[in-house]
C-alpha cells in the first residue's frame, strides 16, 4: 500500500510542477502512461509554452481526482 501511495503522491508532484510536452507525441500522464488531452494552453514565454491537461482513462486515480496537469514544451 505503500509503494502505491507513494507512487500517487510522486504523480500528483510531476502534475504539478509540469512534466514534459513534445510537438509531435504530445504529454502523457505521470500515473497511467494515457495521453492527456489538452484543456489550456498559455501563449509562448520565451522558447517555452505551459499547457493545462487532464488524464483520459477513467481508471486513473489522477482522472478520478480530476487533477490538472501542467505540461511544458521547450524549443
Amino acid at each position: 500500500m505503500q509503494e502505491t501511495q507513494k507512487k500517487l503522491a510522486d504523480s500528483i508532484r510531476q502534475a504539478e510542477n509540469g512534466i514534459d510536452y513534445f510537438a509531435k507525441s504530445g504529454a502523457f500522464c505521470p500515473w497511467c502512461g494515457e495521453k492527456l488531452k489538452v484543456t489550456d494552453t498559455k501563449p509562448w514565454c520565451g522558447d517555452s509554452r505551459i499547457r493545462y491537461q487532464k488524464c483520459i482513462n477513467i481508471k486513473c486515480p489522477l482522472s478520478t481526482i480530476d487533477k490538472t496537469i501542467k505540461s511544458i514544451q521547450s524549443l
